[in-house]
């Protein structure tokens, strides 16, 4: 869906993602701080991004934790 977008073809989208395995995924769609910083450290060793933003600032995980609340479902891990 987004290879037309960032102008790369689809196979490499999929390689650049699940290469190596573990690279990228989000199995319960939580919305970790840790994982966010994880993703915009390597943004930036990779020339994305000029500067760290405040990961706390851009993260809210309030929906998700009154989602969980709501499906009466745990969060596994924070």
């Amino acid at each position: 869906l987004v290879a037309p977008y960032l102008g790369q073809k689809p196979e490499t989208i999929v390689h650049a993602l699940t290469d190596p395995p573990g690279r990228s995924g989000y199995l319960d769609l939580y919305p970790r701080e840790s994982e966010y910083g994880a993703f915009q450290d390597y943004m930036l060793k990779m020339g994305l991004l000029d500067k760290k933003i405040d990961i706390k600032e851009f993260v809210d995980e309030s929906f998700a934790e009154n989602a969980y609340k709501k499906l009466g479902e745990e969060i596994t891990a924070k």
